[in-house]
């Protein structure tokens, strides 16, 4: 799946894909395995980064052409690659 999002997009928007990974795992490991919410402190700081995510979409060439269809690839392999990590915590 990153080959595929690699193929229709740029390596800028993976890596701002990937930065907001951090703030899937902690969701989906508060809603599927139990575990505490991070701080409040570590919540503004996730927020802040999933804002600048945003507005990089927002200002993305790619993003105005093609609209959403731009990230398909990109959104798997977002999706893809958050419930991995919290999968492997669940296995270890």
């Amino acid at each position: 799946c990153n080959m595929k999002a690699l193929e229709f997009s740029n390596v800028e928007t993976l890596i701002v894909f990937r930065s907001c990974c951090p703030m899937a795992v902690a969701l989906l490991d508060w809603g599927l395995m139990g575990r505490q919410l991070p701080s409040l402190r570590s919540s503004l700081s996730l927020f802040l980064l999933v804002a600048g995510a945003a507005g990089y979409v927002l200002s993305d060439k790619a993003f105005k052409l093609g609209g959403l269809s731009a990230y398909s690839w990109v959104t798997a392999y977002f999706i893809i690659l958050s419930v991995e990590m919290v999968y492997a915590k669940h296995i270890v």
